[in-house]
């Protein structure tokens, strides 16, 4: 029996249709839908008293870069580490939350925490939770005030003072003012600002020693001292 290159071609794309509706195919069905939940947690989370994370394996999570897109979160902390999750329920002034990831040692962590917003100012509270090991989460982070843009009091994130590593990367992000925003570093042999707009990185040089970072807009300033080491 001789069958042409033609119809081998059209058997094998036969073939390959009825695998995939066997398998029950699912390609470029994702569900990508993003629940909005009406409140923003958006901030650089710290605990002026200590760690953000009481105790956890690996290096010490001081802080969190907390981003939000919806009822999804991304937190990115001090190590570089990048932990996941959602905004589990949500009311005006508070939300229930979850992060999962991976300490600097590899080890599974998972934060459940609570997150209170008063005006500008949200407090996370919570619990640390690895398979040996349990830890408290507090830290607190300036948002926006979650009741609309455009004006009103400026203000930076991280805010006050923050300890960082030279040759590293730390996200700041500004909100409230009029018009544009204009960054700038009162040491330039320090570090240097990367970006433009609401946010942008700090890049720490390889010198230890006192920085800031600020940020203008409308007339006003708002700045953020950082400890170099």
């Amino acid at each position: 029996m001789k069958i042409d290159l033609r119809t081998q071609a059209q058997m094998g794309a036969a073939a390959a249709l009825l695998l995939a509706a066997a398998a029950g195919c699912e390609i470029g069905s994702p569900d990508e839908v993003v629940r909005e939940v009406g409140l923003n947690i958006s901030g650089f989370y710290a605990n002026s008293n200590g760690r953000l994370v009481s105790q956890n394996s690996g290096a010490p999570i001081i802080h969190m870069n907390l981003i939000q897109h919806g009822e999804q979160l991304q937190g990115i902390d001090n190590n570089g580490r990048v932990f996941r999750g959602r905004v589990l329920s949500a009311s005006p002034s508070s939300a229930s939350i979850t992060l999962e990831g991976r300490t600097s040692s590899g080890v599974s962590g998972v934060i459940q925490a609570n997150v209170d917003v008063s005006g500008g100012l949200a407090t996370m509270r919570g619990t640390w939770i690895e398979a040996t090991l349990y830890g408290i989460v507090y830290g607190q982070a300036t948002v926006p005030t979650n009741q609309g843009g455009g004006g009103g009091n400026l203000a930076i994130n991280p805010s006050g003072s923050i300890t960082v590593a030279r040759n590293s990367s730390t996200t700041f992000t500004a909100s409230g003012g009029t018009g544009s925003y204009s960054w700038s570093v009162g040491n330039p042999s320090l570090g240097s600002i990367n970006g433009s707009g609401s946010s942008v990185i700090y890049l720490a040089g390889n010198v230890a020693g006192t920085q800031t970072v600020r940020v203008s807009s409308g007339g006003q300033t708002r700045s953020t001292t950082v400890v170099q080491q």
